[in-house]
């Protein structure tokens, strides 16, 4: 039964080593092994890190806090180490076998979904408070400023690019992780298993956005933040279906005196009376 994520993971390998030969250079599936990246294009390196199945054009959504938003107009995307998560599944494999905990603390990811509006979603990560805020964007968007950051920081055309984007795969019962957990060989690792979830969050219709670290040693920090443009992320934002009149303008007059007066700017329905 657990063969069914061995082969999701080992599908999923295949086809980016099937787009990776386009370059002629070589790739082991999960995390780069330092082969020259200087033939890349930033569009091959987009179309290679995104998972099977994923539109990049598709609009999707993040509900955050008042202050991450507020970060990211600023210029600072928060992803964050899933091994502070409260769900004890996330990760389920890298917790096993401690010592690959220090691999962990390397990822960092950021939830999006790709429904526009959801009760139970704004419930969890806005915690039904007035000034949390839902911003709109697209897969592309993301892995685009994810390039910028690529080409910033690398010193070499060897230096791999290690972000990653794709839809979460809910196609297994608990049953089957378990199984998975349990038995499966020390060299299945790496970033994938971000994008492995069980049936009962399927309603979340998650992609996660997933940056491995491979370069600094010591790391043991619950945020990586990525600089972003933006403008060239954020196409829509809606507040909090909590939030009443005052707070709507309160926050509107922060996000203008920012100097982003011009962004596209709501408010949730979801609760409202017919």
């Amino acid at each position: 039964m657990s063969d069914r994520i061995l082969d999701w993971i080992t599908e999923e390998t295949e086809r980016v080593k099937t787009l990776d030969n386009k370059n002629d250079l070589s790739f082991n599936g999960i995390i780069e092994n330092g082969t020259s990246y200087a033939s890349y294009t930033k569009e091959s390196l987009i179309e290679i890190h995104s998972l099977r199945g994923l539109n990049l054009d598709i609009p999707i959504y993040r509900i955050v806090s008042l202050s991450d938003f507020l970060g990211m107009l600023r210029g600072c995307l928060r992803m964050s180490n899933p091994l502070k998560w409260d769900d004890k599944w996330e990760q389920f494999w890298y917790k096993k076998r401690g010592y690959y905990i220090k691999e962990l603390e390397r990822q960092f990811v950021s939830c999006w979904s790709t429904r526009e509006e959801c009760d139970a979603l704004w419930r969890i990560h806005g915690k039904e408070s007035s000034d949390c805020i839902k911003v709109m964007s697209t897969p592309r968007k993301l892995m685009e400023q994810a390039h910028v950051y690529y080409e910033k920081v690398k010193k070499t055309s060897a230096d791999a690019f290690l972000f990653y984007i794709g839809r979460v795969n809910y196609d297994f019962e608990d049953k089957e992780i378990k199984i998975f957990h349990r038995n499966t060989r020390d060299d299945v690792f790496g970033v994938y298993t971000n994008f492995i979830k069980r049936i009962t969050y399927n309603y979340e219709n998650e992609v996660r956005f997933v940056y491995y670290d491979g370069v600094k040693k010591e790391l043991k920090k619950e945020s990586f933040y990525l600089d972003i443009n933006p403008r060239a992320v954020i196409d829509t934002v809606y507040f909090s279906p909590w939030s009443d009149k005052n707070t709507f303008e309160n926050i509107k007059k922060i996000i203008e005196d920012l100097g982003f007066g011009d962004l596209s700017i709501s408010r949730s329905e979801l609760f409202d009376s017919i």
